[in-house]
């Protein structure tokens, strides 16, 4: 993509610890409680309309309901902010839609103790270097300042109670100026178990496995929560000792990915080709679903599409069923089978041999290239490949779109 910079406004999180005082943290359980017992409330009152055969209420209906009898049944509910149960009935909501569309499972009740304590907070916000004001709450202080834009417009907020802190994600709208690749270049990337990524310019990033790198003192601190007495306080310190490693593992992991999609679209190429993971039926895999879930693959996917659409990058999706790994990349030869322990591509059609992981990401760039240029042949009104299978002549991907909003944003950790 070659062109002048253009301006967009994007949806941006930031995640950021706070520094409260015991009566800010009394508050701050008080609302994460209220948000729990109305999602509680809201899931009892559900399960009889069905047990009943009758309607289920909509998330607005429970919020209409909850605010009719809160002042006789709830009255402690006045001392907080409308904002957490509100929010709380709008997740339990989606839940339920969720599971009409049998994309997952019913709702379950929120148990204190184990149900990690959060609430969302909507209206009017004020923010400074060093802390936010919050409805119904006041002035809370950040435990790290200046990281947090103070004229950018704050949608929500949302607290969370974990590694033993209060954190704060705040999600703001900024406008940013996307400036487009003065190049054509293009990049391929293979992920995979054995590397994280590698790259069809042969960079490769290593898959520290950060699941079996804190195994055992993973399994110390499940020992050691397990033999604890239910309800005592040492079980409570060993609940916030194994937290703590569940913390550290995916504080790791996300970090080392972070790392490694800035890598690669700090390089500036027009576009990167992908491949389009079937992770749900690899995770189905008994011997690798640890392995793939560590990588985690969606999560790669996940911030290159927003990092490219903020870096005016095309990313592209190849076809699921695109032979990266059994083609050649010099001739084109394609083996009808290839075991997942053959780490090096030997070619019986020219005689190439090469890294089968650098095979796989130089077949996904030919793939882009042969796409773009079937694409423009083809009707320039149409976006490129999108809700195309990419199965058909030319095409070996589909293509992304672009969104004026990712769908998701950036989200930075403080400690």
């Amino acid at each position: 993509m070659v062109g002048d910079p253009v301006k967009m406004l994007i949806n941006r999180v930031y995640r950021i610890p706070l520094k409260l005082n015991n009566v800010q943290k009394s508050i701050f359980h008080q609302h994460a409680g209220c948000a729990r017992f109305a999602y509680n409330w809201g899931l009892a009152l559900i399960k009889e309309k069905l047990n009943n055969k009758e309607l289920v209420p909509s998330a607005y209906e429970l919020s209409r309901i909850l605010n009719s009898i809160k002042a006789n049944r709830f009255p402690w509910m006045l001392q907080l902010s409308k904002c957490a149960p509100q929010k709380a009935l709008e997740n339990l909501g989606g839940a339920i839609k969720d599971f009409f569309k049998k994309k997952s499972r019913f709702p379950r009740f929120k148990k204190k103790g184990r149900s990690v304590p959060s609430f969302k907070l909507i209206g009017s916000f004020k923010v400074t270097d060093s802390a936010i004001r919050l409805p119904k709450i006041g002035w809370v202080r950040f435990l790290r300042k200046g990281y947090l834009p103070v004229n950018s417009k704050v949608n929500s907020v949302t607290c969370k109670f974990y590694q033993d802190r209060w954190w704060t994600t705040v999600q703001v709208v900024e406008e940013i100026t996307v400036e487009p690749p003065q190049n054509n270049e293009m990049v391929g990337v293979d992920v995979g178990l054995k590397w994280l990524a590698t790259t069809s310019d042969g960079e490769v990033f290593s898959n520290e496995r950060f699941t079996k790198k804190f195994e055992d003192k993973l399994k110390r601190a499940n020992r050691s929560f397990s033999r604890k007495k239910k309800g005592s306080k040492n079980r409570a310190k060993a609940r916030a000792r194994l937290r703590r490693v569940h913390a550290k593992i995916s504080n790791s992991r996300s970090n080392a990915i972070h790392q490694m999609t800035a890598s690669l679209v700090k390089t500036k190429p027009s576009k990167i080709v992908i491949e389009d993971l079937n992770v749900a039926g690899m995770l189905k895999n008994r011997f690798l679903s640890k392995a793939v879930s560590d990588a985690a693959f969606g999560e790669i996917r996940r911030q290159l599409k927003y990092k490219c659409a903020w870096n005016g990058i095309e990313l592209i999706e190849a076809d699921r069923f695109f032979p990266s790994s059994k083609t050649c990349s010099v001739c084109g030869y394609r083996k009808k089978t290839l075991k997942l322990g053959t780490r090096t591509f030997r070619c019986e059609g020219c005689g190439a041999v090469l890294d089968r992981d650098l095979n796989a990401a130089l077949n996904l760039k030919q793939s882009g290239t042969a796409s773009s240029a079937g694409s423009s042949r083809g009707n320039a009104g149409e976006a490129c490949g999108e809700g195309s299978s990419g199965r058909s002549g030319d095409t070996l991907v589909k293509l992304s779109s672009m969104k004026q909003e990712p769908d998701r944003e950036l989200t930075i950790n403080f400690y």
